[in-house]
């Protein structure tokens, strides 16, 4: 607990309301107010925080701005309270494609989202202010489609500058400047913090994003002008075909990151670009009206002119053959998949119908339900089938063409996403201030309680067999633990600097991968932790995230031993005591994207609408 004084009366702030802690502040909600609390309070933050809240800005109402200040026991000043922005996530999982495709957000849905971006910036800028620190993580969207702005307090207005600038959003002409000094960031630069938003959640890359064997940091290519497009830079594979958007899209993101100039797109066209993409309806691109024809479907994409291999794996190329079967293609959408012994479990949006289908010896496929449940988690062991709504957790028998309620309860949730996981032979779940691990006996779900956590502060997952691991906050603090058929055990992890934007692991049968990635002044980095299964650290890595082929993306790896598989654009790379071998021959059937499964004798690859198999041969 932490005791303020607001509006002269006492609050008293509890942990397990905490919406979220970064670098500087913890947000925790009480009284229908969202209380900033800031780590450190300093003269100048207060000062600009009166001065803000005097000007009496004409704000929209989705801009989340400081209302009044907060005190501490002693009357000294600490943060200030805002309104809650409620169900909303960050502008970041538009550019997530896994995400999108769980969600089936469309182009037409981006579109919408932005034209409210736009006019939200429109608004702001009119009061004089300057969002500087504009990025993904600061912009939200909710079901609706529309825009949330929050970290209003950083803004720069008047004499007072915004002292932080996020690395893949910042202008290239601001690299090296020192923030602090004075206010640095203009009207131009939140345009083209915007035209870098926008140029993701469409395509997916970033817009100086791709492989160039020369200029080989996203700076560099930045500060060069070397676009994405550019005919020397290899187009990652996760990203859309560019020629999806209409050339007038294409010329407004050439004009602000080839020719660096600070333009805005108009109202106007904003307006004519409401739903006019319409899906492809054989691979399911969304395109734009004026092209005719899918792209992809007619092979209008862009040429790579380099090996990729050789500019990202430097060493230890393996000439290993493999074996590549197809397991299954979609026209749908892939929405979960999981592999329990020799079967695989898959979950398929198709025509607004969701399956459940079952390899083994042959394909079983059930009719779940007629309709796309949005904001959802799957899970499935032994016969049964998990559904995580919010806080609801339903359990369903799955038979041979259908599935049967068992029972329905409850689980809490971690940044709106519901907390629950499966072993092999097991359910997890939040209970409660616990823990609870359990089983279906006749029908009925029996628990014990296997230890004690947080409410609404807990994230963890669980891997085979019966292993996991996970943390609980309290406000600034983090406390991860993990569990095995060896105990519980508390682990002691180096503190990271700056706000961790995403946690997630992976198991073999005694080792834990534990990845998380950190925002601190302005730079992304990525982190690794191999841990035994009594908490002992094996290894250990960071890299800069914008930098890393194999740490840019967190999700989707193997962990064999002590040994990680990574996919990526160049084929798979396995990496042991940080040494990296790149299977060369799988480079035309792998991608960054893709999710990795032990299976049989080999892998499986999943993209969002193909599973296929790999095989390793010497």
């Amino acid at each position: 607990m932490i005791t303020v004084i607001y509006k002269n009366q006492k609050i008293q702030l509890d942990e397990k309301d905490s919406l979220g802690t970064g670098g500087e502040a913890t947000v925790i909600k009480a009284n229908n107010l969202a209380f900033k609390i800031y780590h450190v309070s300093s003269p100048e933050k207060i000062l600009k925080l009166k001065d803000f809240i005097s000007s009496n800005f004409d704000l929209p109402d989705n801009v989340a701005r400081p209302f009044d200040l907060v005190y501490d026991l002693k009357s000294e000043p600490i943060g200030f309270t805002m309104p809650i922005a409620k169900k909303c996530k960050e502008m970041i999982h538009l550019s997530n494609k896994k995400y999108r495709t769980q969600e089936q957000i469309d182009t037409n849905s981006i579109i919408k989202v932005f034209s409210h971006v736009k006019e939200t910036l429109e608004k702001i800028h009119s009061n004089n202010l300057v969002v500087g620190d504009f990025n993904d993580l600061n912009a939200l969207f909710n079901q609706n489609f529309l825009s949330v702005f929050i970290d209003v307090d950083s803004y720069q207005f008047g004499k007072y500058p915004c002292p932080v600038g996020t690395d893949q959003f910042i202008d290239p002409n601001l690299y090296g400047v020192d923030l602090t000094k004075k206010p640095s960031f203009s009207k131009q630069t939140d345009w083209y913090s915007f035209a870098v938003m926008f140029f993701k959640s469409l395509l997916f890359v970033h817009p100086y994003g791709g492989t160039h064997k020369t200029h080989q940091t996203l700076y560099d290519r930045a500060q060069n002008k070397i676009i994405v497009f550019d005919k020397n830079v290899i187009y990652p594979k996760m990203g859309l075909n560019p020629n999806c958007l209409n050339d007038e899209l294409l010329n407004f993101f050439e004009t602000i990151f080839k020719k660096a100039k600070r333009i805005d797109i108009p109202s106007s066209k904003f307006k004519e670009l409401e739903n006019s993409f319409e899906a492809c309806k054989s691979c399911g691109l969304f395109y734009h009206k004026d092209r005719q024809q899918c792209p992809d479907c007619h092979k209008l994409k862009p040429q790579q002119n380099v090996d990729i291999s050789q500019i990202i794996i430097t060493k230890n190329i393996d000439e290993d053959k493999c074996i590549v079967e197809n397991i299954y293609q979609t026209e749908g959408a892939i929405l979960f998949t999981k592999v329990i012994d020799k079967t695989i479990y898959v979950i398929e949006l198709i025509n607004s119908n969701t399956f459940l289908h079952k390899f083994s010896d042959q394909k079983v496929s059930t009719l779940l339900w007629k309709q796309n449940l949005k904001n959802v988690r799957y899970e499935i062991f032994k016969n049964y089938l998990l559904v995580g709504s919010e806080n609801d957790l339903m359990i369903f028998e799955i038979s041979a063409n259908s599935i049967t309620p068992v029972t329905k309860t409850v689980t809490f949730m971690f940044d709106n996403v519901p907390m629950f996981g499966c072993s092999e032979n097991k359910i997890y779940r939040l209970s409660d201030s616990s823990l609870a691990t359990g089983e279906i006996l006749h029908k009925n779900l029996f628990e014990s309680i296997l230890m004690q956590t947080l409410e609404n502060q807990t994230w963890f997952k669980v891997g085979n067999p019966d292993i996991g691991c996970g943390f609980f906050r309290i406000f600034k603090d983090y406390h991860y633990f993990i569990f095995s058929k060896k105990g519980r055990f508390e682990l002691d992890l180096p503190v990271l600097d700056g706000k961790i934007i995403e946690t997630e692991a992976e198991f073999s049968i005694n080792t834990i991968l534990l990845l998380r990635k950190t925002l601190y002044k302005g730079r992304t980095w990525s982190h690794y932790h191999i841990i035994d299964d009594e908490g002992k650290i094996i290894d250990t890595k960071s890299e800069e995230s914008l930098n890393s082929e194999l740490l840019r993306t967190l999700s989707g790896k193997i962990l064999v031993g002590s040994s990680i598989v990574h996919p990526s654009d160049a084929g798979i790379v396995i990496e042991k005591h940080k040494q990296l071998t790149l299977k060369k021959e799988t480079s035309n059937y792998i991608s960054s994207n893709d999710r990795l499964f032990l299976y049989k004798d080999g892998m499986l690859a999943v993209s969002d609408r193909k599973i296929i198999f790999i095989k390793l041969i010497k």
